[in-house]
């Protein structure tokens, strides 16, 4: 059973951070059980509260990957595979994008999360809950920078996992009217390099809806 690089631990603000298997060529995620019960909404305090789940089914014409429902587009990557609502807790879901596999140990992937929250909540909020989560469960400082992507602010979060299987990990994390968005990079560890041009054109490709 080959090892999927797409990695995600759903702990109340739902960061993701933790690695998760997925069977080759179906990608269903194992062992990890989507929790219905589990809060999501994030007040400006920080607070976690229960808030309704996206849902809807995305319009993919060739390369482009349109879903309304949350409210944004993007190109496909070439050769790539579209996976939407790839993982549904009770308040949201996390739409999937994985590489052709290669024979390595990690799958690339990159992920989407639209994460509905209460009015108010600031980014730095935002990104302080989910910055906490990470130090907490991994264990590490990650790298930190501003970030720019759809011309909003954001915040690029970078680190690896060593256990398991190895990976590179970036997480840009913004905010729209609508949500907090969590796009998640992930590649085989050492090789962040080589898919970057891929992560650069998905980040440019990316467009808010109305």
């Amino acid at each position: 059973m080959k090892r999927n690089g797409f990695t995600y631990v759903l702990v109340l603000a739902s960061l993701c951070v933790a690695a998760s298997a997925c069977g080759g060529g179906g990608h269903e995620a194992q062992g990890l059980t989507p929790q219905p019960t589990i809060a999501v909404g994030v007040t400006p305090q920080g607070t976690p509260v229960a808030l309704p789940t996206a849902v809807g089914t995305p319009i993919i014409t060739d390369s482009l990957f349109r879903f309304p429902a949350k409210g944004y587009e993007v190109g496909i990557p070439q050769g790539w595979e579209a996976r939407p609502n790839f993982l549904i807790t009770g308040a949201f879901s996390s739409d999937a994008f994985f590489a052709p596999e290669t024979g390595a140990a990690v799958q690339p992937s990159i992920a989407v999360t639209c994460e509905p929250l209460v009015e108010e909540t600031t980014l730095q909020a935002y990104f302080e809950t989910r910055l906490d989560l990470v130090k907490r469960l991994l264990k590490q400082e990650p790298e930190v920078r501003p970030f720019q992507v759809v011309g909003r602010e954001a915040f690029a979060v970078q680190y690896s996992l060593l256990e398991d299987s190895p990976l590179d990990r970036t997480d840009i994390i913004f905010l729209s009217e609508r949500c907090g968005w969590t796009i998640s990079l992930t590649a085989p560890f050492g090789q962040r390099a080589a898919y970057q041009g891929i992560f650069d054109q998905f980040l440019a490709s990316f467009r808010l809806l109305p």
